[in-house]
Formats: C-alpha cells, sequence, structure tokens
C-alpha cells in the first residue's frame, strides 16, 4: 500500500478491527512511504513515475498526490465534492 505513515496506519488500525487479522505481522501488506516532502520513485513498466503526496484538508488523515512521468503529471485530490443539482 502507497501512502504517508498516518494513511497507513489508520488503515492498518481499521482492517485490525474489522477482520481481527493484524496485517503488518502477518504480511499481509506491504508499506510504500509517500509521505509529503519525499518524492517517491516508482518503476512501472520500464518507466520512472514520481509521485508526490500532500495533506488534504479532512477529518480523518488524507493525502492527495501528483504523479509525473515522461514530462506529464497526473493529480489526484482524493476528495469528493457534494452533487450539484
Amino acid at each position: 500500500m502507497i501512502a504517508s505513515d498516518p494513511v497507513f496506519r489508520a488503515f492498518t488500525e481499521k482492517a485490525h478491527l474489522i477482520t481481527g487479522h493484524n496485517f503488518e505481522r502477518e504480511g499481509l501488506i506491504q508499506h510504500i512511504r509517500a509521505n509529503p516532502g519525499a518524492p517517491v520513485p516508482i518503476e512501472i513498466g520500464g518507466e520512472t513515475v514520481v509521485l508526490e503526496s500532500r495533506w488534504n484538508l479532512h477529518p480523518i488523515p488524507t493525502n492527495g498526490f501528483k504523479l509525473h512521468c515522461a514530462g506529464r503529471t497526473f493529480g489526484y485530490s482524493g476528495l469528493q465534492a457534494p452533487a450539484l443539482p
């Protein structure tokens, strides 16, 4: 799971409460740290993709991110807006 430390911790705590499994101790998940301010290079299909995360203003730990590859950028906020009429 690619996530910041607080987001990963929140996930594993909730997963443990729901399933009774300790995902980390049982080797059910691997954490790839993506904390804001520390870009993460990831190899995908022979290309290097650089992931940058940022904090989102949200009541639970939440990150948005940008992916950079081959001169292009994709951004994702992870937030939802109310549906417009």
